[in-house]
C-alpha cells in the first residue's frame, strides 16, 4: 500500500508537468519530446504497479485475507491520490458507477484538492484541444482520425474481451466494468 502511494505521488508529479506543457496550444518538438518522455515514465510506473499484483496472485485466499487484515480499510481504489490521478487524467464523476459517494469519506483537505482538480482542465482536455488544432492530421498518406479510430477500437475490444473472459470478476462487477468500457468507447468516439 505504501509503495503504491509513493508511485501515485510520482505519477501525479509527472501528470502535472505534462498538463503544464499542454497548457500552451502550440507545442514545439522539444515540448512534445519532453511530454512523451514523461508519459513513458508514467507508463513504466503503471507497469510496475500492475506487475506487483502478480505477487498477490501467488497467495491463497486465506493468505491474502490474513495479509489484507494488516492493511485495514486501505486499498489502491480507496487512495485519495489514485482518485486525484484519475481526475487529472480525465475521468469525470458521471463516468463512475457509484458517482461521487467516495468523496465524502475523504479528509477535508483532500476534498478541497479533488474539487480544485475538477475545476482544472484534465490531460484528456488538453490533448483533445491540441489535437483539434493540430495541423497535418492528414499528411503524406497518414490519416490521424482513421489511425486513432482503429487504435481506440482495438483497445476497447481488448478490454471488453478481457472483462468478459475473466473468471475472477463476479457478474455485478462485470456488468459495471462493461458499462464503463462502453462509456470509454463513447469518449474516444467524441474525439474523431
Amino acid at each position: 500500500h505504501q509503495t503504491y502511494e509513493l508511485w501515485f505521488k510520482q505519477l501525479l508529479h509527472e501528470m502535472d508537468s505534462v498538463r503544464e506543457l499542454f497548457q500552451h496550444l502550440k507545442l514545439g518538438a522539444t515540448e512534445i519530446g519532453l511530454a512523451l518522455h514523461r508519459l513513458r515514465r508514467m507508463m513504466t510506473i503503471l507497469k510496475v504497479l500492475v506487475e506487483q499484483i502478480a505477487i498477490l496472485e501467488t497467495m491463497t485466499p486465506h493468505e491474502f485475507l490474513d495479509f489484507r487484515d494488516v492493511l485495514g480499510s486501505a486499498s489502491g481504489f480507496q487512495s485519495f491520490q489514485f482518485r486525484l490521478l484519475e481526475i487529472k487524467l480525465g475521468v469525470r464523476h458521471e463516468q463512475r458507477p457509484n458517482g461521487d459517494r467516495w468523496v465524502a469519506g475523504l479528509a477535508e483537505e483532500h476534498q478541497r484538492l479533488i474539487n480544485a482538480a475538477r475545476q482544472e482542465p484534465s490531460l484528456f482536455d488538453y490533448v483533445e484541444r491540441w489535437l483539434k488544432n493540430m495541423p497535418f492530421r492528414e499528411f503524406r498518406g497518414y490519416d490521424f482520425r482513421a489511425s486513432y479510430a482503429k487504435a481506440t477500437s482495438q483497445f476497447v475490444e481488448s478490454e471488453r474481451a478481457a472483462v468478459e473472459s475473466s473468471p475472477h470478476i463476479d457478474e455485478n462487477d462485470r456488468r459495471a466494468a462493461l458499462e464503463s468500457i462502453a462509456r470509454t468507447k463513447n469518449t474516444f468516439r467524441s474525439v474523431h
